[in-house]
């Protein structure tokens, strides 16, 4: 089985940021991007393994217990927050603090330690947020705790 390295990881991360739309659709959307991806796969040659966990690292597999689908998740998370939360608090003037730090708090949910790490000391968060990104922060922790 090919080995997918983390720059493609990365990539597709990217990649799922740029349609945050379709990320926000759940299921149905991530098994619509599996089915592109392995069409695009097969259609450049790779084999049915690789195309099989490319599929299974876009529906998010086995999120938290699956290193690989784990990374991604971290990635377009860090994405999120560095890159499009600001314009997304933009577009949605309509959502209170409440909604805001609900949405986060479970965004920080989905992310490892370590991708919690590196959202508060490697990634640039958006200074008027960072209320808000804190206050999720502790709460999305406290799930995490709840949860286990």
């Amino acid at each position: 089985m090919e080995r997918i390295d983390r720059n493609t990881l990365y990539w597709m991360g990217v990649t799922l940021i740029v349609f945050p739309v379709l990320v926000l659709l759940g299921l149905l959307m991530r098994a619509v991007q599996a089915e592109t991806a392995a069409g695009m796969l097969r259609d450049t040659g790779y084999g049915e393994d690789t195309i099989g966990r490319v599929q299974a690292l876009l529906r998010k597999e086995k999120l938290k217990l699956d290193p690989e689908v784990q990374t991604l998740e971290d990635v377009v998370d860090l994405v999120f927050l560095e890159n499009y939360l600001e314009d997304f608090v933009a577009k949605h003037p309509e959502y209170d603090e409440a909604k805001w730090i609900d949405i986060l708090k479970k965004t920080w949910f989905k992310m490892s330690r370590r991708g919690r790490s590196a959202a508060l000391s490697m990634i640039r968060l958006p200074e008027k947020l960072l209320p808000v990104i804190r206050q999720a922060a502790e709460l999305g922790e406290k799930m995490d705790r709840a949860k286990t």
